[in-house]
């Protein structure tokens, strides 16, 4: 719970480092909250369904994991970022999540297979890169990041 707790301190500093745990905790946690939240979210939807307007009550139901969702972002990235730093790697490649996540959006408009097949495997291999980037192990002493 350490871990989680100094993430979320540590929400708008985006200077220093994050070991290996402190990130993996966190993504175990938000993993956890997020698995508990839909559901529930679901299970309340389903219950007002019977008796009221589906998009209101979409609305209200959809709307707490959304907020819990974008808390866990907003303290994840700084965090990402630290342990990025503390494997000696620029800051810089969180960068590199931005093309994934448009081309996943803009993959809608594309028709070509061929495009599209290309597509899903930049993303994966930037998802590979960086989830590479967050598993190597800390430097030992400070680096050439700070």
């Amino acid at each position: 719970m350490y871990s989680v707790a100094r993430a979320f301190r540590g929400v708008f500093d985006y200077t220093g480092y994050s070991t290996r745990s402190e990130f993996w905790w966190f993504v175990l946690f938000s993993g956890a909250v997020n698995a508990i939240s839909y559901p529930v979210s679901m299970q309340i939807f389903q219950a007002l369904l019977k008796g009221g307007d589906p998009l209101g009550i979409a609305l209200i139901s959809i709307i707490p994991p959304l907020i819990i969702f974008l808390v866990l972002i907003v303290v994840w990235i700084p965090l990402a970022i630290r342990r990025i730093r503390d494997a000696g790697k620029s800051p810089l490649w969180m960068a590199s999540y931005i093309p994934p996540l448009i081309f996943v959006f803009g993959a809608e408009f594309i028709k070509d297979e061929f495009q599209d097949a290309f597509l899903k495997i930049y993303v994966i291999l930037f998802w590979v890169v960086l989830l590479f980037m967050v598993f190597i192990y800390s430097m030992p002493s400070k680096n050439e990041r700070g």
